[in-house]
């Protein structure tokens, strides 16, 4: 089995505190993964470690068999879409996507050619030259996924990537996320607190709860089968259950 990317037992505490202890995680090549849990768990923190922007305090970070614990964050090459989105304001939507690929030095048509291809993937065309800050929650979001997705690397982070959108607005750019990982072959790790968000996008669901990851598989497994009692009543909460005929999550109200 190919794994693109290892946690192997890491820690770390702030002042004191724990907030990871040797978590280990395998993530499968062209895989949907998220890491569930409640605010204050150490999700975030798992996804600053990948990225080098925190160290971890032990364990290793393998990212294609290779050991990137003590790389620089730029040396890592692993796109990230923080929960801020963290656009340029100062930039038109074309500049913010193409911002990455200036930084590889290639040459302009193949950047136009790639953006070109980006903006029709998520359908944002129509955004180009629009000012970032005339832009609504869900079409910056949009914007944000497509300068993570246009540096063609083989694994994409988001963090809390849905968090102050409206409910519809949520479900259609999950469906396009979906639908573009499915087409592209990447694997995507994501961290959430929204149980139902989890279910109905992921391969596999790691919880996190105290810094440990309580339980790890599928979507139904984790339903079906809880490890412990955390598990069970976090999972509860969304009032999730598996159709029995093609295992996908359902709101019970749904029906």
């Amino acid at each position: 089995m190919s794994f693109i990317l290892s946690l192997q037992n890491i820690s770390k505490s702030f002042t004191g505190k724990q907030v990871l202890n040797r978590v280990c995680l395998d993530i499968e090549e062209g895989k949907f993964v998220t890491i569930l849990g409640p605010s204050g768990s150490g999700k975030t923190t798992i996804l600053k470690i990948i990225t080098g922007v925190e160290n971890s305090d032990e364990g290793q970070v393998l990212f294609k068999g290779n050991d990137i614990t003590e790389l620089e964050p730029q040396e890592r090459r692993i796109p990230m879409v923080w929960q801020n989105l963290a656009l340029f304001p100062h930039l038109d939507v074309e500049k913010n996507i193409i911002f990455g690929l200036k930084l590889r030095s290639l040459g302009d048509d193949e950047i136009k050619s790639k953006l070109v291809t980006m903006l029709d993937l998520l359908s944002i065309s129509h955004l180009r030259g629009r000012d970032i800050h005339s832009l609504s929650g869900g079409e910056r979001q949009r914007v944000a996924l497509a300068r993570a997705i246009i540096l063609n690397e083989p694994i994409i982070l988001l963090d809390e990537p849905f968090t102050g959108l409206d409910y519809d607005t949520a479900a259609k750019i999950q469906l396009e996320l979906k639908k573009v990982q499915r087409e592209l072959s990447i694997t995507i790790l994501m961290v959430t607190h929204h149980q139902y968000e989890a279910s109905v996008l992921s391969d596999k669901i790691a919880i996190l709860h105290e810094g440990i990851i309580q339980q790890y598989g599928t979507p139904q497994d984790i339903a079906t089968n809880p490890k412990n009692t955390f598990v069970e009543n976090f999972v509860k909460k969304a009032d999730i259950f598996f159709h029995p005929e093609d295992g996908q999550a359902r709101r019970r109200a749904d029906g």
